[in-house]
């Protein structure tokens, strides 16, 4: 057998050196690249802890700026009322788990780009709300959008460093005034008019929506109409026990809806609008101890003083928004200087020389009329409108537009009548818990050289307003923007005599009126209580007493309602009651840019997509 040599033993044994190195260093690379991939997923799995963790933190910042805007009474809040505690891992477990921390958490005033204001302005009085052109959801909508821009970096740890990652995200708060629609019904909206209705504003229910009349073309939309719950082209099943054949609306073309090309693009199907930010069942209990917070009518109630007043509730409360409040209580006697008290906003006394003329304007009748809806009589606070108007002016700029009125006798039916009310300086909205009459012209200009208000000088006055497209004003006049809210308004003609009140329908026969101005009011529902009756609808909204056969209610406003008539809760009839007038009623568009004084809108919270920094 040949033996090896030397040589060759070296260079077996160089070769299997140099496959011992090169195994070493795959090895060493494969523990390298192990390790480096670990790091890696380490990393991956941080960083994803991470966004996780800052998106978490822009959420629990979302809830948070909501709840500081209730906290605002539902108004935008500046920089120094967002005071949101900074988030902690203590906030959910996921957060600690991850050991995360945050840093750099800020919720700041911003404009709708979401740029926050500089430094210098960090403190903002009055956050800048830009109105917007459109509400998403809701077609011919607008409203004023105030821009919050919120950020947070979350740090989680990894075996190569802690792992950052700062987010942001745009908060947008939406107020979406209500008068800017011609019919705002929290309930079914249950449209049946007997005679042809042209409505030429915005149309919202947050129920049902039932359209149909006796008769073709009675009933036309001109701008958009939308509902929450369901549709109908059919009367109410409440109407009447055995209702005509129905006949659909008409839109903006003159067709109904199955030839219609306009049809699709005016009614749509929504979300609700919430007047207090909130669903009705996440505010209202009528179960607990709390007096403050039972229904939606609490917009007209003052607060009761026994219970705490929740900030979202009291900030829409037009007893709180109100500059002068006045408050009337027939049991003192009428010598008594407390019958009538009148009080600024805070509840402090007003000047003396107002308060006697605001006084002046007031007078507590001691004649009831009798109201043949309620089936009986009901005492009146008679207030003089152009004197309440003169003192008013008096009050310059501490005056905000708002005034309260209300009559707190605890027995009988006690009510509050506007009268006079022609010719008004300025722009004014009345509020009461109890009901409101109007009586006469209201908001229409039309004096004599006397200053006596003649109603002939009104055009739409003049013979009826047949075509609805008479003036609602005199020439010369200056409409104001206003409104009446209350349990429930009623309009008596001009031709209105109290003496007549208890007289036989025949006795009570209405004359061409006009009344320019926003109502916020109840309604008895249909089949409320299990009575099987009709509301009336919207086209009843108002409520009447006079024989109005041939004589035209001329009407320019807007017409809302979130709540039902607690006090004035006669059931809608014509019988003895009344007999409806020619409707010549038409949205104010002046609305749209000059509301009513006062706070009366739907508000909507939305965010914007995060945004990485």
């Amino acid at each position: 057998m040949k033996k090896q040599s030397s040589n060759e033993n070296g260079a077996t044994l160089l070769v299997a050196m140099g496959a011992l190195v090169l195994i070493a260093a795959l090895v060493g690379i494969a523990l390298t690249s192990t390790a480096h991939n670990g790091r890696m997923t380490d990393r991956e799995q941080s960083f994803t802890r991470a966004l996780n963790s800052a998106d978490g933190a822009l959420e629990y910042a979302y809830a948070s700026w909501k709840n500081a805007v209730r906290n605002n009474g539902l108004r935008p809040p500046n920089n120094s009322q967002v005071t949101i505690a900074a988030p902690t891992s203590a906030l959910h477990s996921g957060f600690a788990s991850s050991a995360v921390t945050f840093s750099d958490f800020s919720v700041a005033n911003a404009n709708q780009w979401g740029e926050t204001t500089d430094a210098s302005d960090a403190i903002i009085t009055n956050p800048v709300a830009v109105q917007l052109a459109t509400i998403p959801g809701h077609p011919g909508w607008k409203g004023n959008g105030s821009f919050y821009s919120a950020r947070v970096t979350a740090s989680v740890p990894s075996r190569s460093g802690p792992v950052p990652v700062t987010l942001g995200r745009t908060f947008q708060l939406t107020g979406v005034p209500l008068f800017q629609a011609a019919i705002f019904f929290e309930h079914d909206i249950e449209l049946h008019p007997g005679a042809q209705m042209t409505i030429n504003g915005l149309v919202h229910t947050n129920s049902n929506l039932w359209l149909a009349t006796s008769a073709a073309d009675r009933l036309k939309f001109l701008s958009n109409v939308s509902y929450v719950g369901d549709y109908h082209e059919e009367f109410n099943p409440f109407m009447e026990t055995t209702p005509p054949p129905p006949n659909p609306p008409l839109w903006s073309d003159g067709l109904p809806a199955s030839i219609s090309t306009t049809f699709a693009s005016q009614l749509q199907k929504t979300e609700r609008m919430e007047p207090f930010g909130a669903e009705p069942a996440q505010l209202f209990d009528t179960i607990d101890a709390n007096l403050n917070n039972d229904s939606a009518r609490e917009f007209i109630e003052p607060p009761v003083t026994s219970s705490p007043d929740p900030a979202d509730i009291a900030g829409m409360r037009f007893y709180n928004q109100a500059s002068v409040r006045v408050t009337i209580d027939r049991t003192k006697p009428a010598a008594d200087p407390n019958r009538i008290v009148v009080r600024d906003g805070s509840d402090a006394a007003l000047p003396a020389a107002t308060n006697t003329a605001i006084r002046a304007a007031l007078n507590v009748s001691s004649t009831p009329i009798y109201d043949w809806r309620e089936g009986e009589n009901v005492s009146l606070t008679n207030v003089d409108m152009k004197a309440l108007d003169g003192a008013l002016v008096g009050m310059g700029a501490s005056f905000n537009g708002v005034i309260y009125i209300h009559d707190v006798t605890p027995t009988g039916k006690n009510a509050v009548r506007l009268q006079n009310g022609a010719v008004l300086s300025r722009d004014l909205s009345v509020a009461s818990q109890n009901a409101v009459y109007i009586q006469g012209d209201y908001n229409t200009g039309g004096v004599t050289g006397a200053g006596v208000h003649d109603p002939s000088l009104v055009p739409a006055n003049n013979a009826g307003n047949p075509t609805g497209t008479d003036s609602p004003t005199a020439p010369g006049y200056v409409k104001r923007s206003t409104a009446v809210m209350a349990d429930a308004v009623m309009i008596l003609s001009n031709a209105w005599v109290d003496g007549n009140s208890t007289a036989a329908l025949a006795g009570r026969v209405a004359d061409h009126t006009t009344v320019n101005t926003a109502i916020l009011s109840g309604i008895v529902p249909s089949n409320d209580g299990g009575s099987g009756r009709y509301s009336g609808g919207p086209h009843n909204f108002p409520r009447f007493l006079e024989k109005w056969s041939g004589k035209d209610l001329t009407y320019l406003g807007s017409m809302v309602q979130i709540f039902n008539s607690k006090n004035f809760d006669g059931m809608f009839d014509t019988a003895n009651i009344y007999s409806p007038p020619g409707r010549r009623w038409g949205f104010d568009t002046a609305f749209l840019t000059q509301p009513p004084p006062g706070t009366l809108q739907s508000l909507q919270y939305s965010r914007g997509r995060w945004e990485r920094f």
